[in-house]
């Protein structure tokens, strides 16, 4: 009976307004924590161009590929579905196993 009640007190207060969020302010919100990603190689610049000897294009073209391979990466998943049919988690463990390999371990 108490799980009842919790479901009817959550659904009063969606129904309320109460814990109902702006959709448009939530896929933002989404947008600009999964898009930020995208700039850490800037983030990291200073200490690679001294560590790695980089100059400035070579940290621009770092952060091109990180582009890159997030676009690339986003667009494969897209085009074949890949999310919608597979869990997360055999997604992960196919990329490392297929990175291992490219690696020799």
């Amino acid at each position: 009976m108490h799980s009842q009640s919790m479901a009817q007190s959550s659904n009063a207060a969606l129904k309320s307004g109460w814990l109902r969020l702006d959709p448009v302010l939530t896929i933002a919100t989404a947008q600009l924590f999964g898009t930020s990603l995208w700039f850490s190689a800037n983030s990291a610049a200073d200490d690679l161009a001294r560590t790695w000897g980089l100059t400035a294009a070579n940290i621009g073209m770092l952060t091109a590929a990180v582009q890159s391979g997030f676009i690339l990466g986003t667009l494969v998943f897209a085009v074949f579905g890949l999310a919608d049919r597979f869990s997360a988690s055999r997604i992960f463990w196919f990329i490392e196993e297929f990175r291992g390999r490219l690696r020799g371990f």
